[in-house]
């Protein structure tokens, strides 16, 4: 009873070293489940050398083990923070070092709570010889556990599909203030890079959700280390600077222009913002995600 009451009261942390809960949410899953596969393998093989088990037996409480702590995910996950970057913003994480502190943080909770599926498992055992043991292989498996994960050259694609929701949503309240500028002002914005133009709209955006940032004009691409965009950033079309609403009807002839998107010589493309016309010679400002750039009008 004692050592399922342990488990109970690390469920909220244990996270199967790590990563076979967040990990879901951050790495190519092909490699995160090679990941998993070769630390339950690593794992069992650690055991039975210092536990002097069966082969079959060690393998197979290796598996219980990794399945019960990524199972507690299912309750410990619901904790807000643990779906927050580490390190950087939602819309702005530092990949590498999220990685490190996610296979720092949660080695020791994923290891105390594999031990208590090992003890149950292994009555004659001694408790405190399992704990140790799971500690430490937790541990010195984590540099193996990163190389794996980051063999591929852009290996955090769960993470840079949250992160461009997170920016794409920003672009959403970019939009709504141009719209809002728009109708206030009867023109377009005339700001011709990020900065400004959320200097210009800092009326209209900044009792929204979520607040915009200047990291919110760039696409989403991690490599192993660090940003693969290099510096890349939304443009703005310079036909439509401070252009009056007027004049805007008439230029738009009834189809929609773009205001700010992703250069085309950048091949993955971006967010596009787009002016199109309403009813009543009004417009609205649209945001869409795009998986190529448009062709330039």
């Amino acid at each position: 009873m004692l050592w399922v009451s342990i488990l109970l009261l690390l469920a909220p942390i244990a996270l199967a070293n790590g990563a076979m809960g967040l990990g879901m949410e951050m790495w190519d899953l092909r490699y995160w489940a090679a990941y998993c596969l070769s630390m339950v393998a690593v794992e069992a093989w650690w055991m039975q050398r210092k536990l002097e088990l069966s082969w079959s037996r060690s393998i197979f409480t290796s598996l219980v083990a990794n399945a019960v702590t990524g199972s507690l995910c299912g309750i410990g996950c619901f904790a807000p923070v643990l779906h927050q970057p580490f390190v950087g913003t939602g819309s702005d994480p530092s990949p590498f070092w999220n990685s490190v502190v996610i296979l720092l943080m949660f080695a020791i909770p994923s290891a105390l709570a594999e031990s208590v599926v090992w003890k149950v498992s292994l009555r004659d055992a001694p408790g405190n010889k399992i704990v140790l043991q799971s500690l430490f292989v937790h541990l010195w498996t984590i540099p193996i556990g990163l190389v794996i994960l980051l063999l591929p050259a852009r290996p955090y694609l769960g993470l840079e599909a949250t992160a461009e929701y997170r920016r794409f949503r920003e672009i959403q309240t970019i939009a709504r203030g141009i719209e809002e500028y728009l109708q206030a002002n009867e023109r377009l914005p005339s700001a011709d890079s990020p900065a400004q133009l959320l200097a210009e709209l800092r009326l209209f955006t900044e009792r929204k959700f979520p607040v915009p940032t200047e990291i919110a004009f760039q696409p989403v691409a991690f490599g192993r280390f660090g940003d693969l965009t290099n510096g890349v950033k939304m443009e703005f079309n310079p036909e439509l600077r401070g252009m009056t609403l007027k004049a805007l009807s008439t230029r738009s002839d009834g189809k929609r222009i773009w205001f700010g998107k992703i250069p085309s010589t950048y091949p993955q493309g971006g967010p596009i913002i787009f002016i199109e016309p309403a009813a009543d010679d009004q417009v609205k400002v649209v945001a869409q995600q795009s998986n190529r750039p448009e062709k330039r009008e």
